[in-house]
């Protein structure tokens, strides 16, 4: 990753995680999934069936990809209003998931 010259300290709130790539290789294969999630070329189901499957991820450790608390406060903190801040913290995802 040095030697192509990528930066990994770019986090994304996304299902793709470029952070985790080793090489560029695995880089493109992510990005490939965040220009399809941006490009709609995925289905509601298919979005769906990924959201599960992550938050099934996330919710086998305790902080996978950082520190939950400080996300929360850099959402909340970069939020226009509480109401953005509330769909970014999980509102949208709970209602697309139909979990409430």
């Amino acid at each position: 990753m040095d030697e192509a010259g990528v930066d990994k300290t770019v986090l994304f709130c996304t299902a793709p995680h470029p952070e985790k790539a080793g090489t560029l290789s695995e880089l493109e294969v992510e990005m490939a999934v965040l220009n399809k999630i941006l490009g709609g070329s995925n289905t509601k189901d298919d979005n769906i069936s990924r959201l599960k499957k992550n938050i099934a991820e996330v919710a086998e450790t305790d902080a996978p990809y950082g520190e939950p608390y400080l996300y929360r406060q850099l959402i909340e903190f970069i939020s226009p209003d509480k109401s953005t801040a509330e769909m970014a913290l999980g509102e949208n995802i709970s209602r697309l998931l139909e979990l409430h």
